[in-house]
């Protein structure tokens, strides 16, 4: 007996420059993200990546409890939509220098 698996077809995109946001930073505090941006290489079925855009996902590292010091933070993905949960994302600056400071 012989067994088959058919697969969708896979897809890649690469976004350059995605901005990297912040969350969780508490008031009366400041801070900067080095790098600011990076890239990301989102990869899934063809058809959940027919009109998936940079505007469909979202970078950021959490900053929640952290106090004015240097820390290095990974960088988050976020997906505006559940079905794209499934998708693999590599982000080139996984994890980025983040400086707290007091205001």
């Amino acid at each position: 007996m012989v067994y088959v698996t058919i697969a969708e077809k896979q897809e890649t995109v690469t976004y350059p420059a995605k901005t990297i946001g912040m969350v969780g930073l508490d008031s009366g505090l400041r801070a900067t993200v080095l790098p600011m941006s990076t890239s990301v290489t989102v990869t899934g079925r063809r058809t959940l990546m027919n009109g998936f855009t940079a505007s469909d996902f979202k970078l950021y590292v959490d900053l929640t409890d952290l106090a004015a010091g240097e820390y290095e933070c990974p960088v988050m993905v976020e997906f505006a939509k559940s079905e794209y949960t499934e998708l693999a994302a590599n982000i080139t600056d996984a994890k980025v220098k983040v400086t707290i400071k007091e205001n």
